[in-house]
């Protein structure tokens, strides 16, 4: 799944990852599930 790529490496999804408070929150806004 796309949300096991985005907590393994989510420098490569999120390139501005220390602009970002945590790849888990934004991914939970992304995918409200």
């Amino acid at each position: 799944m796309c949300l096991r790529v985005r907590d393994d490496e989510p420098s490569q999804v999120y390139p501005e990852g220390p602009r970002h408070p945590h790849p888990s929150e934004l991914t939970a806004r992304q995918w409200p599930q």
